[in-house]
């Protein structure tokens, strides 16, 4: 388990109040990324506030059900101005509960389903068993993520800025995405090749490392993962 990882006390906090549930969801978002990153010398894990999850919640029906439930755990809804349907409170734990169905909430991300369904379980210090989300379906629901809710937004995008660290910092991923379904690998290499033909992109990538001598290396894994997709 990444040491300095800035987000595990809060996955910890999620995981006790999450108990009853740890079998049937996945941790998603920003929240898993130090535990994807396995290189010492990529840059800093970004900080996040809130924790997101996902569950086999295909209907309204569904989601009723799971709130109720969550109440029984000590959550309520977040009625905060700006708040999301999804956002729920428990103390100062923020907790967004994902659908893997556009019309359950009116938004979702194409690859919750899949994440859902291939995820990757560890065992955090405390001793308890989570699953979290792969590392090529955490690159696809980011790459997805900056399409849509971040437009596209090289310099400002926390989305990017993810997708990016789990590039530079994740040793195994050339051969986890050679092994994922075949729908993600042609998306991944597809985004791949999208990111390379950017010259917006190649000018904000320096300032997503602390080191401009990484940024050949990530290059270098863009082109690899952007030939996955003749595979």
């Amino acid at each position: 388990m990444p040491t300095r990882d800035p987000n595990l006390a809060l996955l910890e906090e999620a995981a006790e109040k999450l108990a009853p549930f740890l079998n049937e969801i996945v941790f998603v978002g920003g929240v898993t990324l130090g535990i994807l990153i396995s290189d010492p010398a990529s840059a800093p894990i970004r900080n996040t506030s809130d924790v997101d999850v996902i569950a086999e919640i295909v209907t309204y029906a569904d989601y009723i059900e799971f709130s109720e439930r969550l109440r029984e755990q000590g959550f309520s809804e977040d009625m905060g101005e700006g708040a999301p349907t999804c956002r729920w409170k428990s103390g100062a734990l923020t907790l967004d509960v994902l659908a893997i169905r556009e019309e359950v909430l009116g938004y979702t991300n194409i690859w919750y389903e899949s994440a859902l369904n291939n995820p990757m379980p560890i065992e955090l210090s405390s001793g308890r068993s989570v699953q979290i989300i792969k590392a090529p379906f955490f690159l696809g629901t980011k790459m997805e993520a900056f399409r849509g809710r971040g437009q596209s937004d090289f310099a400002a995008s926390h989305d990017l800025e993810d997708f990016i660290a789990v590039i530079e910092g994740r040793d195994e991923l050339l051969a986890e995405i050679e092994e994922c379904p075949t729908d993600l690998r042609g998306y991944l290499a597809q985004a791949a090749q999208s990111l390379l033909g950017e010259s917006l992109f190649k000018d904000v990538l320096p300032g997503f490392v602390l080191d401009d001598g990484r940024v050949p290396l990530i290059l270098d894994r863009l082109a690899k993962i952007a030939q996955t997709g003749s595979q």
